[in-house]
């Protein structure tokens, strides 16, 4: 068995590897190691509290959310990531995604010729740097899980060798096997919400590669929810991108003069029960595309953080202007029927990751050719 190391920076990466990280906790040798959001927040002590073994909490993360704040957390996480890998010496390392505190791990962990499985490679979103942060973990990587074929075939195109890229399915799907909604769920901060009232549930991230200021793009969402006032509006927490910050304050703002409004900064495991119940799921969160569709709710995803994806029907695109996200809503709420299901079967997904990644010759991945698509 492969001695390996699995490294978690923001909430809903977590939630994605979760299953996983159950299975991969079993090996006397698994490693976890915590970044990121995680070590500012309640992230941590919500693995703890999921019986999960952490064997290094590595900081790279300051309270600075500008672009600069980001490239000098980039720089820190480097650094204190080749220490970490350097000590514990790991087989190999698995990554989620196209953080940049992700990128910093899988540059640390290449610069120490340590094998690197990435999950959710090959993927395409054209209106964030998480874009390139992907492809560079990627072409990293020797060892790739994909969730579609045309991200298969997107790895193929980038020189990646096809007997090392597995579609997989969507790791976060695993999450729904077996789940059952449930109404006894959906209160929060002494708020009796949600088991009467009809709702829309709202994530939105910074676009980091917008046109528009993340400020605005918030105060267009804001101006066109506020028009449906029989709805409550469930808001979740902004990530920690360039920005992020400022978002939630936002949030915050908006609840305190909004009596519709209810900001919940961390759904956590509650998650899937208040977007089952939910009228709409709006935003531009990736989960809006891999996994809600799986619970058959509409999804509204707003501007370009996410072009590039493969969209399934019962997903709906708008941009940041307040009357066509109003217009769209309304559309949604009188037309949607059902939701494709496109991102693989749940409750097998993390199984398949743990037979290769434990098995595997990982010395095989370590001198990467770049193979020319045929």
């Amino acid at each position: 068995m492969n001695k390996i190391a699995l490294v978690t920076g923001a909430r809903a990466e977590y939630w994605l590897l979760r299953p996983l990280i159950s299975k991969l906790q079993k090996l006397q040798s698994f490693m976890l190691f915590v970044t990121g959001e995680h070590l500012s927040g309640p992230g941590l002590e919500k693995i703890q509290a999921d019986n999960f073994d952490v064997k290094e909490k590595i900081k790279c993360l300051s309270e600075d959310d500008s672009y600069l704040g980001m490239a000098l957390a980039i720089s820190n996480g480097i650094s204190n990531f080749a220490h970490v890998f350097d000590q514990h010496k790991s087989d190999i390392v698995v990554l989620l995604g196209d953080r940049y505190e992700t990128f910093a791990a899988a540059a640390a962990a290449y610069s120490l010729k340590i094998p690197i499985a990435h999950i959710h490679g090959g993927e395409v979103t054209h209106g964030a740097l998480d874009d390139g942060f992907r492809h560079t973990i990627s072409k990293m990587a020797g060892l790739h899980f994909v969730c579609h074929d045309v991200y298969k075939k997107r790895l193929i195109s980038m020189g990646e060798n096809l007997s090392n890229i597995y579609n997989v399915g969507a790791i976060g799907l695993d999450n729904i096997f077996n789940f059952m909604p449930n109404k006894d769920c959906l209160t929060f901060n002494n708020h009796p919400i949600l088991k009467t009232d009809k709702y829309f549930l709202l994530t939105l991230h910074s676009s980091t590669l917008g046109a528009e200021s993340a400020e605005s793009q918030a105060d267009s969402v804001i101006d066109a929810l506020s028009r449906f006032s029989a709805y409550k509006i469930v808001v979740t927490q902004s990530n920690r991108d360039p920005d992020g910050i400022l978002l939630n304050k936002k949030w915050l703002r908006w609840e305190k003069e909004n009596k519709n409004v209810i900001f919940i900064p961390i759904l956590g495991d509650d998650y899937l029960h208040v977007a089952s119940y939910s009228e709409l799921v709006i935003g531009n969160s990736s989960s809006g595309i891999l996994e809600i569709p799986y619970l058959d709710r509409p999804v509204l995803n707003i501007g370009s953080r996410q072009d590039g994806r493969v969209f399934p029907k019962g997903v709906f695109c708008t941009n940041f202007n307040a009357t066509d996200i109003e217009e769209n809503i309304n559309l949604i709420l009188a037309s949607y029927k059902n939701s494709e299901k496109i991102y693989g079967t749940p409750g097998c997904i993390s199984e398949k990751i743990y037979n290769i990644v434990s098995s595997i010759p990982t010395q095989l991945l370590i001198y990467k050719k770049f193979y020319d698509a045929k």
